[in-house]
């Protein structure tokens, strides 16, 4: 199952809540400033229109300002991203997915802070296997409010915990004035 959890003193306005097969999307305001959440559970095939309503959704709700999380069952950088593979999980619905990055401009939060970092968020014990599968994706004008990215251990899963820490008040709003210059009205 999917769901998106607030502490009960975590202020935020609600505008909106959509499902499909494989997300939840919550349309949201904190401190003023709108964004979309969205909590992922990616199909594990190789389809490459599975992804598809996503974006389709993403692009109906209209707002520029969103994080996708979850797991997404495919690895956006091989070579970073996986380890004792044979073949890279899911190629088809990746190279699409990575179509779709490109077009809303999706930042992957961990390799920007850490471009080369090497940190699994899955593992398999026999035959043993590591990846990165799960994921804080944010569009690029949420990419100034990002504070912290940090992997928790998890009890009894086969997934790390991923934690996505944003500070909105970190940039304080100005008085709002402007002025205008009225030598360009003598000509």
């Amino acid at each position: 199952g999917l769901a998106i959890l607030f502490n009960n003193n975590f202020n935020f306005k609600l505008h909106n809540t959509f499902r499909i097969e494989h997300a939840l999307f919550l349309d949201l305001s904190i401190e003023d400033f709108r964004l979309t959440l969205i909590n992922l559970y990616g199909p594990n095939d190789d389809n490459p229109k599975s992804y598809d309503t996503l974006f389709e959704t993403i692009e109906l709700i209209g707002n520029q300002n969103f994080i996708i999380c979850g797991d997404f069952n495919l690895v956006l950088n091989p070579d970073l991203d996986c380890k004792n593979y044979k073949h890279i999980n899911n190629p088809k619905a990746r190279e699409n997915f990575l179509k779709w990055m490109e077009v809303y401009d999706i930042r992957d939060v961990f390799r920007d802070l850490y471009p080369s970092l090497i940190r699994y968020t899955w593992r398999k014990r026999n035959p043993q296997k590591h990846a990165s599968l799960d994921y804080f994706l944010t569009s690029t004008g949420l990419v100034q409010f990002l504070s912290k990215h940090k992997f928790e251990n998890s009890y009894r899963s086969d997934h790390s915990g991923i934690v996505l820490q944003l500070k909105f008040k970190k940039f304080l709003k100005g008085n709002g004035i402007w002025k205008f210059n009225n030598s360009l009205l003598s000509d």
